[in-house]
């Protein structure tokens, strides 16, 4: 049995044509280039979503056991998960990483906020006092 296929959005964004035309319905890829003029709701229904995610518009018209079956025949892969890379909460800018190295802060700033690895020491030596 050969591997299932694995297609990124991009790449079935470009079968969006007519003549090369790939559906996603639940996450499954269909190339139904071959069945495009065949469609009994005609082929403007498949064009305005040719090339993306159409199972919305699949779903909401109710096809039937033969139509899935049909659907499956053309059956050509699976959409690639897209993995999304959080953002960092704050990115440190070249100031605020010189202040922490420099410890740019006055002396009694410095004497109310210990830097963050003396931190644990300081609230140690208060407990023990």
């Amino acid at each position: 049995m050969a591997a299932v296929r694995s297609f990124t959005k991009e790449e079935i964004s470009k079968h969006s044509s007519p003549h090369n035309l790939y559906l996603v319905i639940h996450g499954k890829v269909y190339d139904c280039t071959k069945f495009v003029n065949k469609h009994p709701g005609g082929e403007e229904v498949i064009l305005e979503v040719a090339g993306q995610d159409a199972t919305e518009p699949y779903d909401e018209v109710g096809h039937s056991e033969d139509a899935d079956r049909l659907l499956r025949s053309y059956y050509i892969g699976d959409l690639q998960e897209q993995v999304s890379i959080p953002n960092p909460i704050a990115t440190p800018t070249l100031l605020s990483v010189a202040n922490i190295i420099l410890d740019v802060r006055t002396p009694s700033q410095r004497h109310r906020n210990p830097p963050h690895g003396l931190a644990p020491f300081y609230q140690t030596l208060v407990l023990l006092c």
